[in-house]
C-alpha cells in the first residue's frame, strides 16, 4: 500500500513539473486509456527523442544537466500526439510563459499552484502540497523546445525529501492548409520524457511508476493542449472579454501581460500570425 501511495506521490510530482511548464497544473481530470509502449519501440523512440536534441546550441551548463538525467533515466515517456487549433504565435507564447495560465487559475480560485519566474528562462513552483520545482528552458525555437526541471517532494509518504530531475523535449508543427483564421491554424505536439530520480531503489520502484507516471502525464499533456485551444478559441470569438481578463492578471511581470494582451487582441481582429518567433537559448 505504501509503496503504491508513494508511487501515486511521485506520479503526481511528474505532473506538476510537466504542468508547470506546460500549463496542466491541477486543472480539470480527464479519463484516458494507458499507452504503454513495448520495450522495442520505447527504445527507439527514446533513441530518436535525443537526436532531437540540439546539442551544439546548449551552453556547456545546460548540456551538462541534461546528459545527467539521459544517462541515468529511471522512466522514459512519449506522450500521444494531439492536434488543436491555435494561433502559431499563441502556441509559443504560451510554452514559454505558463505563468499566464496559471494565473488565469488562480483568478478563478481552481489553483493552489504558484509558478514565479526569476531569470529570463528560469521558474520556480510549487504544487501547494509538498512539492517545489525548479524549471528552466534550455532551448527553444517554433516548433522544438527543450526543459529541464529539478524538484523535491517532502510530505508525510516519505521519510526524506525525495529528489528528481527531468527532462522534456516538446515537438510541434503546424499542418498544411491553414484556415483563414490564425487562431484555428492547426497544431500537432508531441513530449518526450526523460525522468530521474535520485532515491534508493529507484530502478526497483521504476516499474511501480511507470503506469502511474504513463497515465498522469498522457492526460496532462492532452488536456494542456486542449486548455491552450481553448484560450485561442476565447481570444478569437470574445476578445474584448479577453482583453478584460489580461487587466487582472496580476502576479505577471507587466511586460509579459502586456504581450498576452496585444497577442489576444491581434487574434480578435483576426489578423495573421507574425511568423517570427525569436529562439531561446539558456
Amino acid at each position: 500500500m505504501k509503496r503504491s501511495r508513494f508511487a501515486k506521490r511521485v506520479g503526481r510530482h511528474v505532473a506538476w513539473v510537466l504542468g508547470s511548464l506546460l500549463l496542466v497544473g491541477s486543472g480539470p481530470t480527464l479519463e484516458a486509456q494507458q499507452r504503454l509502449p513495448v520495450l522495442g519501440k520505447a527504445r527507439a523512440a527514446r533513441h530518436q527523442a535525443e537526436k532531437t536534441i540540439p546539442w551544439n546550441e546548449l551552453t556547456p551548463e545546460a548540456t551538462a544537466k541534461l546528459r545527467r538525467v539521459l544517462q541515468d533515466t529511471t522512466v522514459f515517456r512519449r506522450m500521444p500526439e494531439e492536434t488543436i487549433e491555435c494561433d502559431p504565435d499563441l502556441f509559443v507564447f504560451l510554452v514559454r510563459h505558463p505563468e499566464v495560465v496559471v494565473n488565469i487559475w488562480q483568478h478563478m480560485g481552481i489553483t493552489r499552484c504558484t509558478l514565479k519566474r526569476t531569470k529570463p528562462f528560469e521558474m520556480e513552483a510549487s504544487d501547494g502540497a509538498g512539492t517545489k520545482s525548479r524549471v528552466e528552458l534550455v532551448y527553444g525555437s517554433r516548433n522544438l523546445h527543450v526543459l529541464y526541471a529539478e524538484g523535491s517532494y517532502s510530505g508525510t509518504l516519505v521519510t526524506k525529501p525525495v529528489n528528481g530531475q527531468c527532462v522534456m523535449i516538446l515537438r510541434s508543427r503546424v499542418q498544411p492548409g491553414q484556415p483563414a483564421s490564425p487562431a484555428q491554424t492547426r497544431i500537432t505536439g508531441t513530449m518526450d520524457v526523460f525522468l530521474k530520480i535520485d532515491h534508493a531503489g529507484a530502478e526497483v520502484v521504476a516499474k511501480a511508476l511507470n503506469p502511474v507516471v504513463g497515465r498522469t502525464v498522457d492526460n496532462n499533456f492532452t488536456q494542456t493542449m486542449k486548455f491552450v485551444e481553448q484560450i485561442a478559441k476565447v481570444a478569437r470569438v470574445n476578445s474584448d472579454g479577453m482583453q478584460r481578463l489580461a487587466l487582472q492578471l496580476d502576479q505577471l511581470d507587466r511586460n509579459v501581460r502586456d504581450r498576452f494582451a496585444l497577442l489576444t487582441a491581434r487574434i480578435g481582429r483576426n489578423e495573421p500570425a507574425g511568423g517570427a518567433v525569436q529562439s531561446a537559448t539558456n
